[in-house]
């Protein structure tokens, strides 16, 4: 039989006080977690004039929504976003096409902005994956952006698009 003394009934209530405090900070992490992010089906179910972007890190619902030719208010509400200051990369916002400024580049399928010429340069992005997106060459960035080395662009950089990569609005 194991008995206790007043000193272990006291370890024991601080036992149970931080597992207590644990267990309620853990529960608030969890509720914080988005419950409706959604998935490229997703936005694809919604019709034809959705699309899905895919939230990269260090996206903003701003710089989306400029992207986009949008309100942030109005990206919010599509995604039922309460917090626009919380989003998380990996998961997918749904963009109504028939209330942006954004047309589908013709190559790809995917909407580029109508009123920019210029594409801000983040980690991991390519020349080749730039110019696919727009519908335009390597050899058109390279001229207009006046890079010497494609095979050498860094993030943060600001690069030109050549006007007939960007389909008219």
């Amino acid at each position: 039989m194991i008995t206790f003394t007043p000193s272990r009934n006291r370890t024991m209530m601080r036992v149970i006080s931080v597992a207590l405090v644990v267990m309620l900070v853990l529960v608030s992490a969890l509720a914080a977690l988005p419950t409706s992010a959604s998935t490229a089906s997703d936005c694809a179910a919604k019709g034809p004039n959705w699309e899905a972007y895919l939230i990269r890190y260090d996206d903003t619902l701003t710089d989306v929504a400029r992207l986009y030719g949008v309100s942030v208010a109005d990206l919010a509400s599509w995604n039922n976003i309460s917090n626009s200051n919380l989003i998380y990369w990996g998961t997918y916002l749904c963009v109504d096409l028939s209330l942006s400024s954004v047309v589908p580049n013709p190559v790809t399928g995917v909407g580029v902005p109508c009123a920019s010429s210029d594409q801000g340069i983040r980690y991991g992005d390519t020349l080749s994956g730039i110019a696919y997106a727009f519908g335009t060459t390597i050899k058109g960035i390279t001229q207009v952006a006046r890079i010497a080395n494609p095979d050498l662009i860094f993030a943060g950089e600001v690069i030109l698009i050549p006007p007939f990569g960007v389909p008219s609005c």
